[in-house]
């Protein structure tokens, strides 16, 4: 073949492969035109990002989320039996400091690695629940935003008022970050539950941390989760304990559309988010 007629095979060949490539019927040629829409998101934290990560503690709360400015928060922290774990997997990501710690509440699965984690790391700011037994200590006000800066708002929700159940003393959180919902339940139960409802505060959330792992002891919590419907349900949760969570509760939130991830299953669980939008990170990421 001469070299001229090679020229025009090869500039054939050319206009043939970019006709296929923008044929408008041709399902391939989105995947070229558009790869955006075919980018997985990204498995690490980076700035600009929210991390949300659920460590497996067994029937027990220890909540880490990576602000998009850095800024490391912690909610509750486990058992203190898990702590020397927690600690080891919190240097693995990197924390030096904790700039805010959150203990919902003074159950031992929440908050019994704070000694611990008071001598790993430097703290800069603890919020407490009330505790009835502390006298002089009030009731964070509804309302009160523990963060707001950097387009993430962290907002107690609850509880309301004081209540002879430490579980539903919890302090309930719900953060924003752009279009993006979390609401952290801790241990609420019934009453505290009931008055979230009553005060109609916006309970809205692609994800909720399931409180009182799931077991509610004959309260339904359906209105609950149909004024939340998440997409996301995490349950910390420990069957080999004989701690899993009511089939009713697993039911409930499936049939309001809901994912329902438990740790004792998945282990720890991982979302990332850009403001706009939310993904689980699969395990071992």
């Amino acid at each position: 073949m001469s070299i001229k007629l090679r020229s025009v095979f090869h500039s054939g060949c050319f206009l043939a492969i970019v006709a296929f490539l923008f044929m408008p019927n041709c399902g391939w040629t989105k995947n070229v035109a558009r790869p955006e829409m075919y980018q997985t998101a990204t498995d690490k934290w980076a700035p600009g990002l929210l991390e949300i990560r659920v460590f497996a503690v067994g029937k027990g709360d220890a909540i880490f989320l990576r602000l998009p400015d850095g800024r490391v928060v912690m909610i509750d922290t486990g058992y203190a039996e898990t702590a020397p774990l927690l600690i080891k997997n919190l240097k693995a990501l990197g924390v030096e400091k904790i700039h805010l710690l959150i203990l919902t509440h003074h159950d031992s699965d929440h908050v019994g690695g704070f000694p611990y984690l008071i001598e790993a790391f430097k703290i800069d700011k603890v919020a407490q629940s009330y505790d009835p037994r502390e006298t002089g200590k009030i009731l964070i006000e509804p309302g009160t935003k523990l963060i707001d800066a950097g387009g993430v708002t962290l907002t107690v929700l609850g509880p309301t008022q004081a209540y002879k159940d430490e579980n539903d003393l919890s302090l309930v959180t719900r953060l924003e970050f752009g279009r993006i919902a979390v609401l952290f339940a801790a241990d609420a139960i019934e009453e505290s539950i009931s008055n979230l409802l009553k005060i109609k505060r916006d309970l809205r959330a692609d994800v909720l941390k399931v409180p009182h792992h799931g077991r509610f002891k004959g309260f339904s919590p359906r209105n609950f989760f149909a004024a939340i419907r998440p997409e996301y349900a995490i349950i910390t949760s420990d069957e080999k304990a004989g701690e899993k969570p009511e089939g009713s509760v697993t039911r409930i939130l499936k049939e309001l559309g809901a994912r329902v991830l438990l740790t004792d299953e998945l282990g720890d669980i991982q979302f990332l988010s850009d403001g706009e939008t939310i993904d689980l990170i699969p395990a071992g990421k």
